[in-house]
């Protein structure tokens, strides 16, 4: 189970990736980046994110 201090916002992952915000929403449509929706909240859990930042670009 994902506990609450390993979920990050939308805003620290595309600084993480460094990213736009259209390509975490891209990301987001295409199942490259799952979150959690707590209220009206998106949250991402920072290990999730840091193995995707490890795939390759064509992955």
């Amino acid at each position: 189970m994902t506990s609450e201090n390993d979920l990050i916002s939308r805003d620290e992952v595309r600084k993480m990736l460094k990213v736009s915000l259209a390509t975490m929403s891209r990301f987001i449509k295409t199942g490259k980046l799952t979150y959690y929706q707590i209220g009206r909240r998106k949250l991402f859990n920072r290990d999730e994110v840091l193995a995707e930042s490890r795939q390759p670009k064509n992955a």
